[in-house]
């Protein structure tokens, strides 16, 4: 059975950050809080942490924290953690760091944000990006900018095994987002990814691709990992799930209709109703900015 909260560990560049907004949608009214970022504020996280624990209205949380912090702090959490194929994963990280020139939230304090004219070489070596990050994120390190153990992998694959109730890969999200709807009684929605647009359509040359790989040789086996939990759990139930979330999804994405049905038009419908639910948290915050200035 499931126990609050939901804690998404959200690895960066992901689809973690269009996992979170569901979750936003599905605990709106202040039951979703941030969970904090180990990676630019790492001093801001276990506060986070530790306020969540302390306050039971808060039933669902996501953020760039390790599970190794997050599981100290909420060890009754249920777990929920998305990977991604590790090359594309890093590449899409630089792009996004170089492209937003500052960093975006993804650069430590003890490190110049001036990140815009870096090569992805440059990047590694001077810290902005960590070689398998995502083991990092969930081998049991409080932070992924301490050394990594010798048995980093075999614990990341433990802990993927045996402490997170749900496991999906950026690959197969709908797969994720199905079994999460089943288990959790979501209902279904198509969805917009978050923060895609020029900067995934980038292409990278075969150095950077191959700098990439060999920066990345334990998160590889890690994703293959995931990918074979993801198949061990998909059932014939979530297999028809996330068929209607990947119909809907590409309906609203201006795909023409390959089946047509009372589910499918249904998630239509509810994805316009995350959209509204977006849009007014976003005047919200704009408003409670203007009134702070």
């Amino acid at each position: 059975m499931a126990r609050d909260p939901l804690l998404l560990v959200h690895l960066p560049k992901t689809a973690g950050t269009t996992l979170a907004q569901l979750m936003r949608y599905h605990y709106r009214g202040g039951a979703f809080k941030g969970a904090g970022n180990v990676l630019s504020r790492p001093d801001q996280a276990e506060p986070r942490l530790r306020t969540i624990a302390r306050k039971p209205r808060f039933r669902a949380a996501a953020g760039h924290v390790s599970f190794g912090l997050a599981e100290q702090v909420l060890p009754e959490a249920t777990f929920v953690t998305i990977l991604r194929e590790p090359v594309a994963r890093t590449l899409s990280q630089y792009r996004f760091l170089t492209a937003s020139g500052d960093g975006a939230g993804l650069v430590p304090p003890w490190l110049d944000g001036d990140v815009g004219g870096l090569t992805l070489t440059e990047a590694f070596d001077r810290g902005y990006l960590l070689d398998d990050l995502q083991t990092r994120m969930l081998c049991g390190l409080r932070s992924p900018y301490d050394e990594l153990p010798d048995d980093a992998l075999e614990r990341a694959q433990a802990n993927l095994r045996d402490r997170f109730a749900y496991v999906g890969t950026t690959e197969r999200f709908d797969e994720l987002l199905a079994a999460l709807n089943l288990a959790l009684g979501w209902p279904a929605a198509a969805y917009e990814r978050a923060r895609e647009g020029a900067i995934a359509s980038t292409h990278p040359t075969d150095e950077e691709r191959d700098s990439a790989a060999e920066r990345n040789r334990l998160d590889r086996e890690l994703h293959a990992y995931a990918g074979e939990l993801v198949s061990e759990r998909v059932d014939s139930a979530v297999a028809e799930e996330a068929a209607v979330i990947r119909e809907a999804t590409a309906r609203l994405n201006g795909a023409d209709a390959v089946r047509s049905d009372a589910r499918v038009e249904r998630a239509l419908e509810e994805a316009a109703l995350v959209r509204a639910a977006y849009e007014e948290r976003k005047q919200k915050a704009k408003v409670k900015r203007r009134r702070e200035t």
